[in-house]
């Protein structure tokens, strides 16, 4: 689409940045990114879990397994997020089924807590983090803007 064509066309330019700048997240709030993109870490009472529903924007964080600070990145070159004991995909192939367009590849983020990767908002997180059946505290990180990019599904005609 022309939005597609647009993002490409600054990307080329070299009007968007080629990769996001690391930022260190120490307690909840907002972080602009790049390409429109933000991301919010909000802290939820325990009992204002059954209110949201998660999806690939919004993702419930167990801060008592992975504490701050956390870092919002971009991906590494043969990253990957661990998505159930023993069982883990590099990043690039989330970003390949995705059909996210190279080019802003660099631009979605990775959040980190120390070496380990437990979230790419808006399209996967990972199984550590995960909230028990009774959590303590809950972060609710949601990612803003991620619908409005040129994504377009492929077919395999």
């Amino acid at each position: 689409g022309s939005l597609t064509r647009d993002l490409l066309f600054l990307y080329q330019q070299n009007q968007l940045p080629a990769s996001l700048q690391p930022q260190i997240i120490t307690s909840p709030g907002r972080y602009e990114l790049a390409a429109g993109l933000a991301l919010s870490v909000t802290n939820l009472a325990p009992a204002e879990v059954s209110q949201v529903h998660p999806d690939h924007t919004h993702m419930l964080i167990d801060p008592m397994k992975t504490p701050f600070p956390w870092v919002i990145r971009s991906a590494q070159p043969g990253e990957r997020i661990r998505l159930s004991p023993g069982i883990s995909t590099l990043i690039s192939d989330l970003f390949t089924n995705a059909h996210i367009p190279r080019p802003l590849r660099p631009l979605l983020p990775v959040l980190s807590a120390g070496t380990t990767v437990f979230a790419v908002p808006g399209l996967r997180r990972s199984n550590h983090g995960l909230l028990p059946d009774d959590p303590k505290a809950v972060m609710l990180v949601t990612l803003f803007g991620f619908d409005t990019l040129p994504i377009e599904p492929q077919t395999n005609d």
